[in-house]
């Protein structure tokens, strides 16, 4: 499934895409409050009890962030 807005879209973090999704960098102020998206999506898959909703988002054809 897939939401979007004009120029942005919400898709779902697959095998197919997670090493690009997995390669965006947090900057140094994001780094105060964030980790990285591979520690994130691990940390979110081992509380499944929150019902983590894995998902890139994209400008164009683009992942430039993402959400759980």
């Amino acid at each position: 499934m897939s939401i979007s807005v004009p120029g942005v879209s919400l898709r779902e973090i697959t095998r197919a895409n997670r090493p690009e999704v997995e390669a965006l960098a947090v900057t140094e102020v994001q780094a105060e409050y964030v980790t990285g998206v591979a520690e994130s999506l691990v940390e979110a898959a081992q509380t499944p009890d929150a019902r983590p909703w894995f998902r890139a988002v994209y400008a164009g054809h683009e992942p430039v962030g993402f959400v759980i």
